[in-house]
């Protein structure tokens, strides 16, 4: 967990103030790194490569929900965000409850190596297939509008014409 932060504290050090012109490539992209701690457990891997792939896939995760995030307050109108993040959100978490429900028990039936790989395989899978879909392309980072200094007339006074 320590690494996990700590690579998801120095992505989002990195990120900060980054602006890819397609955020949501990048964030699938990000996504890969995922699966990389299953990957090394069911790969047997020493201890210090397993916490390098915990770090991968913290960066992974801050890299991922931050422009994630930030294409959805960008691209959804004010209006309907609070509802399209609330069926984000509640799709997730349901479908993530469901997994650690069934996890264990098919881990006893296939070996906890067997389904670490196949679950490392499957989430690297899936963002490749996210990839190909052509409107994860299509979305362009937006620039927020110009901000406009306000007219004299339409600054507020407290009705003391000296100031």
């Amino acid at each position: 967990m320590a690494a996990n932060a700590a690579g998801a504290i120095a992505a989002g050090a990195i990120v900060l103030g980054r602006r890819p012109c397609r955020p949501m490539t990048v964030a699938v992209l990000a996504g890969c790194g995922y699966p990389t701690p299953c990957l090394a457990l069911a790969l047997h891997a020493p201890g210090y490569a397993v916490a390098a792939c915990a770090a991968v896939a913290g960066a992974a995760s801050a890299i991922s929900g931050t422009y994630y995030s930030t294409v959805l307050q960008q691209q959804v109108v004010p209006d309907m965000l609070a509802r399209v993040t609330a069926f984000s959100l509640t799709g997730s978490y349901t479908l993530g409850a469901a997994g650690y429900a069934i996890i264990g028990p098919i881990a006893g039936v296939v070996g906890a190596t067997s389904l670490l790989a196949v679950v490392a395989g499957y989430a690297t899978l899936s963002s490749a297939m996210v990839m190909t879909v052509p409107a994860i392309h299509r979305v362009r980072w937006r620039e927020p509008p110009a901000q406009q200094e306000p007219l004299p007339s339409d600054r507020k006074t407290d009705g003391n014409p000296g100031r």
